[in-house]
């Protein structure tokens, strides 16, 4: 675990690095997680973070273990899952759980689709013709500190990336209504490396980077954190593929200047 700190936020980061973890065990180190994260935090109030997919089933203990832990009142939630849509039910299945036992206005559970991934969701299917008007296939806008432009209350998240790298998996495990002020955390894996490419924000300048997985690299984003001087961001993900799979996976940090800090 690490402490990240900008201005007068501390933010935590749990890495689970275990293949398997049995839920007795999730439980407690959750527990000792939690107890850690200072109560009179504006914004965050519970984060878990991990290098590995969990499997939550319907009826799986461990989605009651994490509802019973998140303290977001009147927040909401957005899970997500591989663009295959093999995890849907399962997701569903955590979204109500979270929003009855965990106060939170909305929940959803959605999956992220690739250009190539076929169905007839009129949904999807309008997100992809908007993205091949605007030119905006390989390449995922996140707009930090900018109302409604990531997750827009009350509807279907609009910011649906419209070409998403295969395998790549976005975990968020709670957002405020329409800023960013819970931490994100994004993790794309180059399959032809094996590098992970890892974003922290919101709240942190984060100058051009590439991350790996390896404690080195944990320690530059501590710094990165430590040195940060701007409160709002917009990061731009951008994909270069390989025989369908993405080769080099780049994070480049634009200043949001929309938003006074």
């Amino acid at each position: 675990m690490i402490t990240l700190r900008s201005h007068a936020f501390a933010w935590r980061v749990f890495a689970l690095n275990e293949v398997t973890l049995a839920e007795d065990a999730l439980e407690a180190r959750i527990r000792a997680f939690k107890d850690e994260l200072s109560t009179d935090l504006p914004a965050l109030r519970f984060l878990l973070a991990s290098t590995l997919t969990f499997s939550f089933k319907p009826g799986d203990k461990t989605i009651q273990v994490i509802a019973n832990l998140v303290e977001a009142p009147q927040k909401n939630l957005l899970l997500t899952t591989r663009h295959d849509g093999s995890g849907d039910l399962y997701l569903q299945e955590v979204a109500r759980v979270m929003k009855e036992q965990a106060n939170l206005r909305e929940a959803y559970a959605w999956t992220f689709y690739s250009q190539e991934h076929p169905t007839d969701d009129p949904r999807i299917v309008e997100l992809r013709q908007r993205a091949r008007r605007d030119g905006r296939n390989g390449q995922l806008h996140i707009h930090s500190g900018q109302g409604g432009e990531l997750f827009d209350t009350g509807s279907m998240p609009r910011i649906l990336p419209q070409c998403w790298p295969h395998e790549a998996m976005v975990r968020v495990l709670a957002l405020s209504s329409t800023w960013i002020d819970i931490l994100f955390i994004d993790e794309l894996v180059d399959a032809e490396t094996g590098r992970l490419v890892f974003w922290i924000g919101d709240k942190f300048r984060i100058d051009r980077h590439e991350f790996s997985r390896d404690p080195v690299t944990t320690e530059v984003i501590a710094k990165a954190m430590d040195s940060a001087s701007e409160i709002s961001l917009q990061v731009v993900i951008e994909y270069r593929w390989t025989d369908g799979l993405p080769s080099r996976l780049t994070l480049i940090e634009r200043p949001n200047t929309a938003v006074a800090g």
